[in-house]
């Protein structure tokens, strides 16, 4: 009779318990002693050996073809996205993981494997995420960087982040930075908040960000009370008629990627993607740009002004590369943003640049954004300093 095993365990009898050693003993060995009867030739039924005649099937796949925001890796030959492109040398086009992997970088980039590290959107938004270890005291870990040196649009954002940590409820209205020194990006970097002003409408706040004893940046912030009804604008610059982003090829994220002197120092700057309109080498180089993450980012007004202000810092170094003839040792001496209107980051956002001056070994960079309805974002201004030749 078959035994049922999802029926309840009975408990042993006394006269179980008795039994004695020797018959339990004998059950045991009659157990053990049965023998199941197993059909082997139900077995060999279906059965094929290796190497088995297949040459009548037919293996129906579908090939999906290259698609207009992927390429093709010319050291492992797979199909990637545009975003994966990490190198471009000649015709020669090198994803991320080529190019940033041990032999890659002593192929491609010819470069220290400390200044061929790439971040991605993810870490961007990580060290966007302050610590705050007092009131007014913060501290954000850096980005990889060339030579090691930190990269002005980033810190920049990390100290409006941090200023606005001690407004709430109110927005970014505009942001002026010095930067003092390049720092190390390899380290963390302390944000000092000091309270300027807190009125009825407007706070303002002096950011001071430090590496031991050393001061690298000055941030003066603006913040404004979040009206419950946004007013009518105005009047504003027309945004200029340009052909739709999704109507351009896609490139590199920086200028700076596509010269040999700086191969593989920006790749840093894979958070975002672009689409370039038009970019011109005459002073002063004017350039127009689409732009928007690489990636999904919370509609939060201070993150994203604070992304604004990054990239605004970092396409702004163009025009002046441009019109000065190509790119040079240069470092940015200061930036500031004047924020009028919405960025929904989820859309494109319009960027048109020049640098209408350069004297006394300085260039400035001037920058105007607007999203997609044509509402002007931020006004930009950044000055450059280039070193004369020794």
């Amino acid at each position: 009779m078959p035994t049922d095993y999802d029926a309840p365990r009975q408990k042993e009898s006394d006269d179980q318990a008795d039994e004695s050693l020797e018959a339990l003993a004998g059950r045991r060995n009659d157990a053990a002693t049965a023998v199941i009867d197993i059909d082997e030739s139900e077995d060999l039924e279906g059965f094929e050996l290796p190497g088995a005649d297949l040459s009548g099937e037919e293996l129906t796949v579908r090939v999906i073809p290259k698609q207009a925001d992927e390429f093709t890796c010319s050291s492992c030959f797979l199909v990637q996205h545009s975003h994966r492109l990490a190198r471009q040398v000649g015709e020669q086009l090198i994803c991320a993981d080529c190019a940033w992997g041990r032999i890659g970088q002593a192929k491609y980039l010819a470069v220290s494997p400390s200044s061929a590290s790439t971040s991605s959107l993810g870490d961007v938004l990580a060290t966007l995420q302050l610590d705050r270890v007092k009131p007014a005291l913060f501290v954000g870990e850096q980005l990889p960087a060339p030579a090691n040196h930190i990269l002005g649009g980033h810190i920049s954002a990390q100290a409006l982040l941090a200023a606005s940590r001690t407004t709430p409820g109110r927005a970014p209205h505009s942001v002026h930075t010095y930067f003092l020194r390049p720092g190390d990006s390899r380290r963390a970097v302390e944000f000092d908040v000091t309270e300027l002003q807190e009125g009825r409408t407007f706070s303002a706040r002096r950011v001071t960000a430090r590496q031991g004893d050393q001061i690298l940046l000055e941030a003066m912030s603006s913040f404004k009370v979040v009206a419950a009804e946004s007013a009518d604008t105005i009047y504003q610059p027309p945004m200029p008629t340009v052909p739709q982003p999704e109507s351009l090829p896609w490139v590199a994220p920086h200028f700076a990627e596509s010269t040999e002197a700086t191969e593989g120092l920006w790749s840093s700057l894979r958070w975002f993607e672009r689409r370039i309109i038009d970019a011109e080498t005459a002073p002063p180089a004017r350039s127009r740009i689409w732009w928007r993450p690489d990636g999904e980012v919370s509609d939060d007004p201070v993150l994203t002004a604070a992304l604004v202000a990054y990239l605004s810092a970092v396409t702004l170094t163009e025009p002046a590369y441009a019109a000065r003839g190509g790119i040079s040792a240069a470092a940015q001496r200061d930036h500031s943003v004047w924020f009028h209107g919405p960025a929904a980051l989820s859309d494109w956002l319009l960027y048109e640049q020049s640098s209408p001056s350069s004297a006394d070994s300085l260039a400035l960079g001037s920058g105007t954004m607007f999203n997609r309805n044509g509402e002007l974002v931020c006004t930009v201004r950044q000055e450059m300093y280039f070193p004369l030749a020794r």
